[in-house]
């Protein structure tokens, strides 16, 4: 009988270790690292991540899978993509601050820019 997995719903700690996790490997993000087109690498790496995250997080090990993973990172990517682009394309019509991001995982993402 095959065991059903559970997914839960990420919490903002969850997705902050996956951010940190991710940051240490850029071949996994980054399209200009030698290794970025390396597949095998990848889904190892991924891997890698999970058993770490499991690890920390056991009664979430359902969400830990390679797709999930994967899934979850290009959301949250796309997410301070939007936040970025907002923040520079904001004009201020009183000489204000102009938009400053409030998402929790703004500055922990910043490191994308470098890729």
């Amino acid at each position: 009988m095959a065991m059903s997995v559970v997914v839960k719903s990420w919490t903002v700690e969850i997705e902050a270790d996956l951010i940190d996790e991710l940051k240490k490997k850029p071949y996994l993000w980054d399209i200009k690292h030698p290794y970025y087109t390396r597949k095998n690498l990848k889904k190892v790496s991924y891997e890698e991540i999970a058993e770490i995250l499991k690890e920390r997080w056991p009664e979430y090990a359902g969400n830990f899978q390679y797709d999930l993973m994967l899934a979850k990172f290009k959301n949250l990517r796309s997410q301070y993509r939007r936040e970025r682009k907002r923040m520079l394309t904001f004009k201020s019509g009183s000489g204000g601050q102009g938009f400053i991001p409030k998402w929790e995982h703004f500055q922990r993402l910043s490191f994308l820019d470098d890729g």
